[in-house]
C-alpha cells in the first residue's frame, strides 16, 4: 500500500489522504488526529463492487469492529461522496476497502482501488 497525506493551502486548512492501493488491511489513524471528513472519492479499478469502510477508531479490526460509514463503489467506476457539513471522526479516522459491506466483510478486492479522503482538523 502507498498512503500519502498532504496539507492543502489555506484558507481551507484541509488534508488530503491518498491511498493508491486500498485493500482489506486497515489504514489506521490516517491523519494522526481527530478530523472532520469533507469528501471521499473511490476509484475502483477492479471488476466487482468494493466497499470502503471508515472507522472512528485509531486501530480497528476489519471484520470485527463495526464501521461508522460504509461507501459502495461499483466495478470500474469512480464515485465521489461529498459531506458539505462534514462528519466528525474523533479520535481518529481509519479505513479499509473490501468486497462486502457491513461489519463482517473482509475480502480483499481485485484490481487497483484508489481512495481519496479530504478532511479538516477539528478545532
Amino acid at each position: 500500500m502507498a498512503l500519502t497525506v498532504t496539507g492543502q493551502s489555506n484558507p481551507t486548512d484541509t488534508k488530503l489522504a491518498i491511498q493508491t492501493d486500498a485493500g482489506a488491511t486497515a489504514d489506521d489513524n490516517i491523519f494522526g488526529e481527530d478530523v472532520t471528513v469533507r469528501m471521499v472519492e473511490i476509484d475502483n479499478g477492479g471488476g466487482s463492487a468494493v466497499y470502503v469502510k471508515l472507522y472512528n477508531n485509531a486501530d480497528p479490526t476489519v471484520g470485527t469492529t463495526v464501521p461508522d460509514m460504509v461507501l459502495m463503489c461499483p466495478a470500474s467506476v469512480k464515485r465521489s461522496y461529498a459531506f458539505p457539513e462534514g462528519i466528525a471522526f474523533d479520535p481518529a479516522v481509519s479505513m479499509a476497502c473490501v468486497t462486502a459491506g457491513g461489519t463482517a466483510g473482509t475480502g480483499a478486492p481485485s484490481g487497483t482501488q484508489k481512495v481519496y479522503v479530504l478532511a479538516s482538523p477539528i478545532s
